[in-house]
């Protein structure tokens, strides 16, 4: 009997979950999925974590920025797999305050959020590019502070490659 993960070396991003495959190829030729029947393990569990709960055996979580080696046994047999974790990845953004209106010679500050994998939020304002759907009645500054121009409507919005997000803005007398 020998084991087998399906992926050796793998990269997961900080908060990001990754399921391992524990195959099994027995004396007579068959082979099969022993996920659920290997314990499962990690050399530091700060940096990855591998779940040994019903139903969720070979789930390996990314606690920590750092390399982890997670070790699935059955039999005496062991597997291993090498676990790079990354810095937490940008999962959105989101542009705030919700619809402002900006009264005409006035400004108001936007917001930019990102939201990364890990569960942490960040104020982003100041890496996003802010552009406006009509200058001449909202214009926005590089830092995402909005000038009422002209009295209407205008979409502010903030782009960070792949990511984009945007707020109508309402200019009033």
């Amino acid at each position: 009997v020998s084991l087998t993960l399906t992926q050796t070396g793998v990269s997961i991003a900080k908060g990001e979950g990754l399921f391992l495959e524990a195959r099994a190829s027995f004396s007579d030729g068959t082979s099969g999925d022993v996920t659920s029947l290997a314990m499962w393990s990690s050399s530091d569990s700060a940096i990855a974590e591998a779940s040994t709960a019903p139903g969720t055996q070979g789930l390996v979580m990314g606690m920590g920025q750092g390399v982890a080696e997670i070790r699935a046994t059955l039999n005496g047999k062991l597997a291993t797999a090498t676990v790079e974790v990354t810095a937490p990845r940008l999962l959105s953004l989101v542009v705030g305050p919700n619809a402002p209106a900006v009264s005409l010679g006035m400004q108001q500050a936007m917001t930019a959020t990102g939201t990364y994998t890990d569960g942490t939020e960040a104020d982003l304002a100041g890496l996003v590019t802010w552009s406006s759907s009509n200058p001449g009645v909202a214009e926005v500054s590089a830092q995402g502070v909005v000038t009422g121009m002209a009295q209407g409507n205008a979409r502010v919005v903030a782009d960070l490659a792949p990511f984009s997000s945007s707020q109508p803005v309402t200019v009033t007398p």
